[in-house]
């Protein structure tokens, strides 16, 4: 077989370890070489990885890198088995203790030294100064060594789940099955396929569909990593308890388990095992059928209660919707107080109680027979729940509404409260559903078109996505498709013709670069915190006569996150007259607002050595100010 030069050789080795594309700069720096000889290495490089089915990819503006799931053919190509460690041992090993838990316990078997070493590609004492630290800072779970290796002890029960929360560390911050692939130490994908992957998600988002399971992205990645797991050790039982008892929680899970397992025989300490698993995560279904059925009238008294106090407002209600959606709720409510499972959400709870004040108060109003018959108390978060619910429901008269879906990567609460918020600021959308993206298998209502927070595998209905928050740029962006996107093709499709005008994320953190120095993060950390607390100590001077709520105080924080990298980039703007004309009638309309917000820029600029523009300045005034009201005044 052809070989490559040993700087080629070098080259390679670097895009396998990589975790992220090598432009030819970078290549150029590191091996102090011409551009034109990188550019015939690279030449070189490809020619022979695709003699071998291997390809090597461009990203435009980033550089060269080897899809994740091929390179572990290159370390195939290389050589000897020196250079297969080598290569091994360039990944990064951050995570090695944790990497020798997880494939000791995939193993489940005694693992002799040497096959260890070969795996893990790292030396003898690498791996007992390991071994030695996991014996030391772990208390659930240990290794214990034998007379034919090594191999993981523990009940197995604590054993699972530490190895579960492990494993979906890796996997933190993704959304598609191929980024899980990607995230994986090298030792760990020769033991998964991305074929498992997909079967393992598939299944699960299938079964949550089915009970109506609503999890968070986090919950959701747990669970994945829980049923990865059982694969391997699911005939590994010692001193576990057999007895199944009669929840619902018990069919979730049987029907979860029978899919990623391809049989209908599941052993009833496997299906203790997962459901204690899911507890200990805040994962229940949503209802027992006897408790559902037992509130019934419970759930009628409290809808006649608001629907009494709605007509005073002037409220027409969709009765039976409601009754459908708090039934549903309160139920799953008893639930989780039974198991002691309670959540707060302090964003959901502060959003209604400052924006739909009444429907918040109408919902405290309302339960509190419940309260007392069911010996309970609901906390803030439940009751913006309930306020969420009769907004929902609220009668729209209009007609030839545009249908659509939303699909959220959030929990319940926050999915409700984006429903709602979109609800708000588009009365031209009937919203007809929404769900979990780890609950999506098909949308059965006709809609046309689907707003969602995350990535969505392949189907045919367009999808507008958009971040959590609903901000300016995610409203532009749904008004975007609502004008153009069923009669003009002005906004182009990606090639699977599903996202519309996909964003770039600001709330994905795994991707950031984290190869700074801790001090250095720290350090830029703590500029952020203290530019934040001291925006809202100049906005919090401004005094009355501002309309202050938490939406507005949110919206200046993330604008003014989101602003930050911009100030440093320093470009020249053009002057903009609709900038000028607005900051000359804030200057002399609102003298103490511009006075003090002005200050804020200065010591923004002393501080960071930067210039904010006329035009970023301005942007923060109309949070502030009534956008219509600084727009049309009259200058005369």
């Amino acid at each position: 077989m052809e070989k490559l030069k040993q700087r080629q050789l070098d080259i390679l080795k670097l895009f396998v370890t990589s975790g992220k594309p090598i432009n030819t700069q970078e290549l150029c720096e590191k091996f102090d070489k011409s551009e034109r000889t990188i550019h015939y290495d690279v030449i070189e490089i490809k020619n022979f990885l695709q003699k071998n089915n291997i390809e090597l990819k461009m990203k435009s503006k980033q550089g060269y890198y080897i899809p994740a799931s091929e390179k572990i053919l290159c370390v195939n190509l290389v050589n000897t088995t020196d250079d297969k460690k080598h290569i091994a041992s360039l990944y990064q090993r951050k995570k090695l203790s944790e990497e020798i838990l997880i494939y000791l316990s995939l193993k489940n078997r005694a693992i002799s030294i040497e096959e260890c070493l070969q795996d893990l590609a790292i030396s003898q004492s690498t791996f007992i100064r390991a071994v030695n630290k996991i014996n030391e800072s772990r208390k659930a779970i240990n290794i214990i060594k034998c007379k034919s290796g090594y191999i993981l002890g523990g009940e197995e029960k604590e054993l699972r789940y530490e190895i579960a929360m492990l494993l979906s560390s890796y996997f933190e911050g993704k959304t598609i099955i191929n980024e899980w692939f990607d995230e994986l130490p090298y030792v760990l994908r020769n033991m998964f396929t991305i074929d498992q992957l997909i079967d393992v998600s598939e299944s699960i988002k299938e079964v949550n569909g089915k009970y109506n399971v609503w999890i968070s992205n986090k919950n959701f990645l747990n669970i994945s990593s829980y049923c990865l797991i059982q694969t391997f050790r699911k005939h590994a039982h010692k001193c576990v308890k057999d007895e199944v008892e009669d929840l619902e929680e018990f069919n979730y899970a049987y029907d979860i388990l029978r899919k990623v397992n391809h049989t209908d025989t599941i052993e009833a300490i496997e299906l203790s095992l997962l459901v204690d698993y899911m507890f200990r995560n805040g994962v229940i279904t949503p209802t027992e059928k006897t408790l559902f059925y037992s509130i019934e009238n419970d759930v009628n008294n409290i809808v006649d209660k608001i629907e009494s106090k709605c007509k005073g407002l002037g409220l027409v209600l969709s009765i039976n919707e409601l009754k459908k959606d708090l039934q549903l709720h309160l139920s799953h409510y008893l639930k989780l107080e039974k198991y002691n499972l309670k959540f707060e959400d302090v964003y959901v709870t502060e959003e209604i109680k400052v924006k739909y004040k009444n429907l918040f108060e109408i919902a405290s109003q309302s339960v509190n027979e419940f309260e007392n018959k069911f010996n309970t108390e609901m906390n803030d978060t439940e009751l913006s729940y309930i306020a969420i619910y009769i907004y929902k429901n609220i009668l729209n008269t209009k007609n030839d509404l545009t249908r659509v879906y939303i699909v959220c990567a959030t929990g319940k609460g926050l999915s409700n409260l984006l429903t709602t918020r979109i609800k708000n600021v588009f009365p031209q959308l009937e919203i007809v559903g929404q769900t979990s993206a780890f609950g999506l298998s098909t949308i059965s209502e006709k809609v046309d078109f689907i707003i969602s927070t995350v990535d969505l595998p392949e189907i045919t209905t367009p999808v507008v996505k958009i971040s959590v928050i609903l901000a300016d740029d995610d409203i532009q962006r749904i008004q975007g498709f609502i004008n153009f996107g069923k009669t003009e093709n002005k906004y182009s499709f990606q090639d699977n013709k599903l996202f519309y005008n996909k964003k770039y994320d600001p709330f994905n953190l795994v991707d950031i670069n984290m190869e700074s120095e801790k001090a250095e993060l720290a350090s830029i950390s703590g500029v952020i915190a203290k530019l934040t607390l001291t925006l809202l100590e100049y906005v919090s001077m401004i005094g009355e006569g501002l309309s202050l709520n938490s939406d507005i105080l949110l919206g200046l924080v993330i604008h003014m996150n989101m602003a930050i990298p911009r100030w440093f980039e320093e470009k020249e703007t053009e002057i903009d007259e609709e900038v000028e004309k607005g900051y000359e009638l804030i200057m002399n309309h609102y003298s103490e607002i511009y006075r003090k917000m002005e200050k804020f820029f200065e010591l923004v600029e002393k501080s960071l050595l930067v210039t904010i523009s006329r035009k970023e300045r301005y942007a923060f005034y109309m949070y502030l100010l009534n956008r219509e009201e600084i727009e049309n005044e009259d200058f005369n």
